[in-house]
């Protein structure tokens, strides 16, 4: 520092250093929180608001009672009867069926196109169901899907493969027949026992 400030310091009342100093000390405080601290806390503040919000938009969901739901459900499967009432008996086993070669069929990059019923045709004491399904993607993808639905698919069995290659774009469409065999019921006997 200058000689001249020096002695103009030394020159003034040690009382009135002792108010300036701490005048002079929360003056740098305060601007200190006006260029670094006031962005970031005003941001804070927004932040604190917004969770405020969510917290209470997010309050009904949080009362949602599941005792209450079970029970609602409960009551309207009974009201319903089972969930294949209704149905034919080709309609419960498409059902299953259909989502299982659409689960497959995305696992190997196949488009699975129809499943629709075939017919039912009773072979002695079983009762044969057809399906046609068909599907289109690259043959290796295919064969993949082929191997995968005859082992998820085990008691149905798949026939009538028929492939056909697309115009030139390396896509193959395949048909095929998916068959289900279930025993006939038969009638309970009636009269006296032999």
């Amino acid at each position: 520092m200058s000689e001249p400030l020096m002695n103009r310091l030394a020159a003034v009342n040690p009382r009135v250093l002792r108010l300036v100093l701490p005048l002079a000390v929360l003056l740098v405080v305060l601007e200190c929180w006006l260029l670094v601290l006031r962005a970031p806390m005003q941001q804070w503040r927004a932040l604190r608001d917004e969770h405020a919000a969510l917290l209470d938009a997010a309050q009904p969901l949080q009362e949602f009672d599941l005792t209450r739901q079970r029970t609602a459900l409960s009551r309207l499967q009974a009201e319903l009867g089972s969930p294949a009432t209704g149905l034919g008996e080709t309609d419960t086993v498409q059902m299953p069926l259909m989502s299982t070669l659409d689960r497959l069929a995305a696992r190997h990059a196949v488009l699975l196109g129809t499943v629709r019923p075939a017919g039912r045709v009773p072979q002695g004491l079983v009762l044969q169901t057809d399906h046609e399904v068909s599907a289109r993607g690259a043959y290796p993808a295919l064969a993949a899907w082929l191997a995968a639905a005859a082992t998820e698919l085990a008691p149905l069995t798949l026939g009538e493969l028929n492939f056909r290659a697309l115009d030139g774009s390396g896509q193959v469409e395949l048909t095929l027949r998916v068959s289900d065999f279930r025993p006939i019921a038969l009638p309970a006997a009636t009269g006296p026992a032999p």
